[in-house]
């Protein structure tokens, strides 16, 4: 398993809808906290951490628009 990035911290917890893979908090010292749903497997939740870890670098939680950092994301 790799070692997180400086400034990024994840957590496995219960989000209970099984819609919601991850989700991604910038932290007011400016480091990141990505939740991931214990409800998926591992495989799942490694895949939804790279996702989220690719946003963080980048920088797409400085953009306004959803649907403009996915389109960028799934190029």
């Amino acid at each position: 398993m790799r070692q997180a990035p400086d400034g990024v911290y994840s957590y496995l917890v219960d989000l209970e809808d099984t819609k919601i893979a991850e989700m991604v908090r910038e932290n007011e010292d400016c480091t990141y906290t990505i939740l991931l749903n214990s409800r998926f497997n591992h495989e799942r939740n490694q895949a939804s951490y790279l996702h989220a870890l690719k946003h963080i670098q980048n920088g797409d939680y400085e953009k306004e628009s959803v649907q403009e950092i996915e389109a960028e994301a799934h190029k």
